[in-house]
């Protein structure tokens, strides 16, 4: 579990100046990875099982529309480009849009970073 007095920082700006995009990253990533019971280093690797990819697939979009990464620097941290990132937001937000069991898990990802409800809902909608 990410501890609780870490996952508030994402929304303090004072820390973003000192800590900068790393820390959010880290807990993007392991939000993700626990919600689906995978280590990173499964992952981080040339895979297209479905377990796999649909993790770094939220990672991905999570890293470009919570932390603002381009989508070149989010493609960067598992070795792809920007075209699959851009393929993997589609995906996800198609899941979104068709599958409200899906849905729900990325809100509980995002309320596991740290987000409070309203954010949760206003990035559901960028998502869509």
């Amino acid at each position: 579990m990410i501890s609780p007095y870490v996952a508030p920082a994402i929304q303090d700006p004072e820390f973003m100046k000192i800590h900068g995009k790393e820390n959010i990253q880290f807990l993007i990533t392991s939000a993700v990875c626990q919600s689906y019971g995978v280590a990173y280093d499964q992952i981080n690797v040339k895979s297209r099982k479905r377990e796999l990819v649909e993790p770094r697939q939220v990672i991905m979009t999570l890293l470009n529309t919570v932390a603002r990464y381009s989508l070149g620097n989010a493609g960067f941290l598992f070795g792809k480009d920007h075209a699959t990132v851009l393929h993997a937001k589609k995906t996800i937000s198609n899941f979104i849009d068709t599958d409200e069991e899906f849905r729900e898990k990325i809100k509980e990802i995002l309320h596991e970073i740290g987000l409070e409800e309203s954010e949760v809902d206003r990035i559901i909608r960028m998502l869509k």
